[in-house]
């Protein structure tokens, strides 16, 4: 996006650009991650063919889009080498079209997959090792994962987000080593939880919120065993209905406890939210393991390091600039996308792996002072890399939003391969203006709606798990959100053999919605990627709505604590970190 709204760069951000050798950016953070993540196709999968070696694949572009797109097989081979499509700079022509020419003419990866390490797992893209998993995106150490995203070193699971350590779980939101779990948001060990947040090291509890060392709770009442098993039985019944109403009164509940202002851990010196282990960390969202970073997002790998604008990857990652989905001994990236496994000094550039000094090049794989994918000497890579740079800020790109394009910025919108509706950007902005975006040049597509002919309508679905077979394997079933004007509904899905066995086994009644659509439900049960200025909610020991139990350090007096914060204070009682540790902790 391109809002043209004053922005003001900190004195951090000044030494941080220091640091990393670049100029002041143009647009304001929002604009440059909007920028970012319109390069960014995560779980888009089209069907089509290795350009070698004709093997049907499913790849991140669409076939419409001319690009060369390989197998994995293919694209770590010996048949072809990225030398073989070098191109000299062209000084009468912007250095992001050439670019752009280039990114057509090279090999691309189809998908982004560790495939020696991954069996009988189809539709998934960004992952690491994975066994027998289905629709399962940036994910890693996982098997019989289904319908999920950022999760790792889990087991039999369905429809989860951004955990880890989880076992035989369904729709697990922000979470580590929790199993024999369902409808669990912000938690971590836990056993045999139901429709809760915000539990540590809890066991048996349904509907609760903010325990620390529980059993045998109910909407936070403490119950004996007996009476426990009792309650649960009725309220777990398999019911569709029973479901939607429980899930309704849990949400109403959770309303009610305070939330801490930010989701962290182990930090120092932190804004954003979901940050772990990090120092120093400003405007970030979805940290682990970072220090003096800023506007950084997804960084859920360790260690990274100095770096501003980074979005997805990290594991061992320094000085990276306006770069995305790249990571894993990187050091010196900037203005790139996709550029892994020790490379340094990459700049401009797309799919680069084990390269040194890199310019402005595609697929270019163990190459060493490389500008359009050509190979220089050293003296003659640096000279021609000031001529490119001098060029870009006296003839720079005008795109179509009319921004200037000198260097320093990262690759213009209307260059993407992706349109925006198979990017991961609408995920995290749920409220964009499509109009707006392609005005300003983001490319928007036009969605095509096909006539339904389903086997099932989502209400013709039966209410309990127990009263359905195995003949609804396979068949078509009509979405609940089929006839609403949503871009990303898929209107119908289908049960596969393993979900009708998890559904059965754990008695969780069948899904009205299709996959797509409770991904976007999932995805709101995180915070947006926006900070607002909030005030302590918590007004003294007997004045606010939510009644504290203990006393803070404020005495009976509202507290004086100010924060950013990305939850909605119209939605949620926000306390800060003194006063949510004094009641919960």
């Amino acid at each position: 996006m391109h809002c043209k709204k004053d922005f003001t760069l900190l004195k951090e951000d000044f030494d941080l650009l220091k640091r990393l050798s670049a100029p002041e950016p143009q647009l304001c953070p929002d604009c440059r991650l909007f920028r970012r993540l319109s390069y960014y196709n995560l779980n888009s999968l089209y069907k089509t063919q290795c350009k070698i070696c004709r093997k049907d694949i499913f790849s991140i572009y669409s076939p419409e889009e001319g690009y060369r797109d390989l197998c994995q097989d293919c694209w770590w081979s010996d048949k072809w080498n990225f030398s073989d499509y070098a191109m000299d700079y062209d000084e009468s022509r912007s250095i992001f079209e050439q670019i752009h020419e280039l990114s057509k003419k090279v090999p691309r990866p189809a998908l982004f997959i560790d495939e020696p390490h991954t069996q009988n797992s189809k539709y998934i893209n960004n992952s690491g090792p994975s066994k027998d998993s289905y629709m399962a995106f940036n994910c890693s150490d996982i098997d019989s994962v289904y319908f999920s995203r950022s999760v790792s070193f889990s087991n039999n699971l369905i429809d989860s987000y951004s955990s880890s350590h989880l076992n035989n779980s369904y729709e697990i939101v922000n979470s580590y080593a929790v199993s024999n779990s369902f409808f669990v948001t912000d938690s971590s060990h836990c056993v045999n939880v139901y429709y809760s947040d915000n539990l540590q090291n809890c066991e048996e509890c349904i509907a609760c919120s903010s325990l620390r060392h529980k059993k045998y709770h109910i909407f936070n009442k403490a119950y004996d065993k007996n009476t426990y098993f009792k309650i649960k039985e009725a309220l777990l019944p398999g019911s569709y209905k029973v479901h939607k109403k429980l899930y309704k009164e849990y949400k109403d509940f959770t309303r009610s406890i305070p939330k801490k202002f930010i989701h962290e851990s182990q930090t120092e010196n932190v804004s954003g939210d979901y940050i772990y282990s990090s120092k120093d960390v400003h405007n970030s969202f979805e940290i682990d393991g970072a220090e003096n970073i800023r506007y950084c997002q997804m960084l859920e790998l360790p260690q990274v390091t100095d770096s501003m604008d980074y979005s997805n990857w990290g594991d061992s990652a320094t000085l990276v600039y306006e770069t995305i989905n790249s990571g894993t001994n990187i050091n010196n990236i900037k203005f790139s996308l996709n550029s892994s496994m020790s490379s340094a000094n990459i700049e401009y550039s797309i799919d680069i792996v084990s390269s040194n000094n890199v310019f402005a090049s595609v697929s270019v794989q163990k190459g060493d002072y490389v500008i359009l994918n050509k190979s220089y000497s050293p003296d003659e890579y640096f000279a021609l890399k000031d001529k490119i740079i001098k060029d870009m800020n006296e003839r720079p790109y005008i795109s179509k939003s009319g921004l200037k394009y000198k260097y320093g910025e990262f690759f213009p919108p209307e260059l993407s391969p992706f349109y925006v509706n198979d990017t991961v950007l609408p995920d995290y902005f749920p409220n964009l203006d499509l109009k707006e975006l392609s005005s300003l040049g983001y490319r928007i597509k036009n969605k095509t709606v096909k006539k339904l002919k389903p086997d099932l309508y989502a209400h013709e679905l039966p209410d309990k798990i127990e009263d359905a077979d195995e003949s609804i394997v396979a068949k078509v079933i009509a979405c609940e959100n089929a006839e609403q004007d949503l871009s990303y509904c898929k209107r119908a899905f289908k049960i596969t053999a393993y979900e009708f066995e998890f559904y059965k086994k754990n008695k969780i009644p069948l899904p009205r919605l299709c996959p797509a659509c409770r991904e976007k439900s999932r995805l709101k049960r995180k915070n947006i990627w926006k900070l607002k200025k909030s005030k302590c909610a918590c007004q003294g020991r007997f004045a606010s709505d939510y009644k504290n139990k203990y006393e803070h350090k404020h005495g009976s007096a509202a507290c004086p604590n100010e924060f950013l914060s990305s939850y909605d204070e119209k939605e949620n009682i926000i306390y800060c970190k003194d006063c949510y540790n004094s009641e919960f902790n």
